[in-house]
């Protein structure tokens, strides 16, 4: 532009330069304003538990009202599957027969098609949108009280959502190798995840070994580092260290009852202080992230309440939730008869097995060899040697 029609801007002059630049500078000005407003009304939308766009947890879904705006409920159909994997996850399934189970009845992935993977399956049960919190880039958003919003009914109770943290944290972990390395996806074996390598400590998987002639190939269990740096690969036949490990464990806990974990909830000033000390965290790690939304003062006000209410709540007897071992009737020589190799597996674990095949006398016991305890059995398969305990006592 170089002038208006009426003469009153003409950038060739410079008064009319200097009024162009101010205009435009105030233009700029009011768009990034604009903006601003746009954003801090979002936030407190948020901050209130109203829907403000956006793709929703799995398990939720947007109604309009009459009114023209959104309110999030559970979607009838999505939710009845959240609900059932929480189900079977507190029962003791692994997150990978959740997959395969989602997968066999041909359930809708997250988003409509393709198969359902175990990061998705994880990413589902441990996510707080299970409670019904609302959710900022990647944070839970809290409220002007500094406590979660919570934009929907939850699909998991507190104890339930606990237990399944909980659940992940435990399967991140072994008691003997430290944290566990990711592991390709095969099929279901007895001593899947339970036999490791004695030389790398890395988990024996089930392969198939070709064998000359028209003979059929033979399984083995053999370690994953076979093609890489493991010098000492311990190569064995499935079927004869199954049957050591199955007459070692069962003919030991044969009449020994089974006892299933029940996860005992916190009372009430316990669950609120999970609560608050988790919303302090939370604030405290955005602040130190730069990602804390809101000035000094609000961040002062906050933490000052919760503080003052955690203060509060630890004057008050609490109750921790834990686990705990609950009898069920049955021994584990019927539920081994009953059970399918899925189960069979699941009961091996639960009864603690945990088995080293090293590939000759040279590759040292494993540490937890010279401990002393009953409940371990040694055996030699040709030249490789088979550690084995398990944690339950027989009585």
């Amino acid at each position: 532009m170089v002038a208006t029609s009426d003469n009153v801007l003409d950038s060739t002059t410079p008064t009319g330069m200097m009024l162009a630049y101010v205009m435009s500078i105030c233009a700029e000005w009011e768009r990034v304003m604009a903006s601003q407003r746009s954003a801090d009304m979002r936030a407190k939308a948020r901050r209130e538990g109203r829907y403000v766009g956006g793709q929703l947890a799995y398990g939720y879904r947007a109604v309009r009202q009459p009114d023209r705006s959104f309110l999030v409920e559970a979607d009838p159909e999505q939710a009845k599957v959240v609900r059932a994997m929480i189900a079977w996850r507190l029962d003791g399934w692994s997150i990978g027969r959740i997959r395969r189970e989602l997968n066999d009845r041909q359930v809708p992935t997250p988003r409509g098609g393709g198969f359902w993977q175990q990061n998705s399956v994880n990413r589902i049960l441990t996510s707080p949108t299970l409670l019904g919190y609302t959710m900022h880039q990647g944070r839970v958003v809290c409220g002007e009280d500094g406590m979660p919003v919570q934009f929907a009914e939850p699909l998991a109770t507190d104890e339930e959502y606990k237990a399944l943290l909980t659940m992940a944290d435990e399967s991140k972990k072994t008691e003997f190798y430290g944290n566990r390395p990711k592991k390709p996806v095969t099929e279901t074996y007895l001593l899947k995840d339970l036999a490791r390598c004695g030389n790398c400590g890395e988990r024996l998987y089930r392969y198939s070994r070709t064998r000359p002639g028209n003979r059929p190939d033979e399984p083995i269990y053999r370690c994953a580092k076979h093609r890489k740096n493991c010098d000492k690969v311990p190569e064995i036949l499935l079927p004869k260290l199954e049957r050591v490990v199955i007459e070692a464990v069962m003919g030991d806990l044969d009449d020994t009852e089974v006892f299933a974990k029940e996860f005992v909830p916190a009372n009430d000033v316990a669950d609120r202080l999970v609560k608050i000390n988790r919303a302090i965290d939370q604030h405290r790690g955005d602040r130190a992230a730069g990602v804390w939304d809101g000035d000094d003062e609000r961040f002062r006000q906050i933490m000052t309440r919760l503080i003052d209410e955690r203060k509060r709540l630890e004057a008050l007897p609490q109750t921790q939730a834990h686990w705990r071992n609950v009898p069920t009737g049955t021994t584990y020589g019927q539920r081994w008869a009953e059970a399918d190799l899925e189960g069979r597996r699941e009961l091996l674990a639960l009864a603690g097995v945990e088995l080293v095949v090293c590939a000759n006398e040279n590759v040292p016991a494993p540490n937890w060899w010279k401990e002393a305890g009953p409940n371990r059995a040694q055996a030699k398969i040709h030249s490789r040697l088979v550690y084995l305990r398990w944690a339950i006592d027989s009585v």
